[in-house]
């Protein structure tokens, strides 16, 4: 009975994705739905898509970086009621400095971003001609001479298939995404996970931030460290930041991708990879569980799909 009631709620969760403001939202394949995009992608625009990435997330687990002020302030505004699967192992941690590890199992992070995807081709185009700014930018100032200042930028490390998507340096298929195309901030969620790969539960992310570094300043690669100092060397990061506005390049793992949300030809698409490969943490042979991470994706897709269908009704 208890099966039948979970797999009604499941069913009537799926309904209410499909209707997503009156229109049919259709589910389709990651093959299916990249084809739709590629072929909307006119003069390198693109079509907004809302898509959740999945990945470890490192965090302190010694005292050797720990910051206990911090820690300390943030845990001042929970409690263990609803936090039981985090809140006393980290705030014991804190608060004993006889316990030297910090014992959560694994944490993964999930991201979403709100960029416009381009084709292959589109992509490049926009690369090539950041990259030729960036050589100007280096030349001029004498960096990178040897390598012509490329400085070991690793783009061109792609291998195309026959059947479409490229493999990266690691050969595993991917996707180049221009970051600097986002229309909003990426938003995360960290969720502790099990030394079998099950989600335990969320864990709040200002809580997170108080187990990782302080946010620094971007620093010169050291070849330009080398070369610059003092106000050439600000004027340098200040014109390599105006460049790095127009053109941000990061690969994304497609077995890392759990969902995409896309409205073509005014119907309305999303995507939920069943198959998700990620680590439950850094160098780990423990996989997070893809039926979990299925449970999520249906949890964050309707904010994935307010993001589609405000960003351009018109075309939803």
């Amino acid at each position: 009975m208890k099966n039948q009631v979970n797999e009604a709620i499941d069913l009537m969760n799926r309904m209410n994705l499909f209707e997503a403001n009156g229109n049919p939202r259709i589910q389709v394949g990651r093959d299916e739905i990249i084809d739709m995009l590629n072929q909307q992608d006119e003069n390198g625009g693109g079509r907004y898509v809302s898509f959740i990435y999945v990945r470890p997330k490192e965090y302190y687990k010694t005292r050797r970086n720990w910051r206990s002020d911090d820690m300390k302030n943030v845990l001042s505004k929970y409690g263990k009621e609803g936090n039981e699967h985090w809140f006393d192992t980290v705030n014991d941690f804190n608060n004993d400095d006889k316990i030297k590890k910090l014992n959560l199992g694994g944490m993964i992070v999930t991201t979403r971003y709100n960029v416009h995807w381009t084709t292959k081709e589109s992509y490049d185009r926009a690369y090539s001609s950041y990259a030729e700014r960036l050589h100007n930018l280096r030349m001029r100032n004498g960096i990178g001479i040897e390598s012509d200042g490329m400085l070991g930028d690793n783009h061109n490390q792609r291998q195309q298939t026959d059947y479409g998507p490229q493999m990266n340096q690691t050969n595993r298929l991917s996707k180049d995404f221009n970051l600097a195309s986002m229309t909003s901030k990426p938003i995360s969620t960290c969720y502790l996970v099990d030394d079998e790969g099950m989600i335990k539960g969320e864990i709040p992310g200002d809580v997170v931030k108080g187990m990782n570094p302080l946010p620094s300043a971007p620093k010169p690669e050291k070849a330009v460290s080398d070369v610059l100092s003092g106000e050439a060397l600000e004027a340098y990061m200040e014109a390599k930041a105006e460049l790095d506005k127009e053109f941000n390049g990061k690969n994304f793992l497609f077995d890392r991708i759990l969902s995409i949300v896309a409205s073509v030809n005014g119907v309305a698409y999303y995507y939920i990879n069943d198959a998700l490969r990620s680590e439950i943490a850094k160098k780990s042979e423990v996989y997070v569980n893809p039926q979990e991470m299925v449970k999520i994706a249906r949890e964050q897709l309707s904010a994935s799909i307010k993001e589609v269908e405000n960003y351009d009704p018109a075309k939803r």
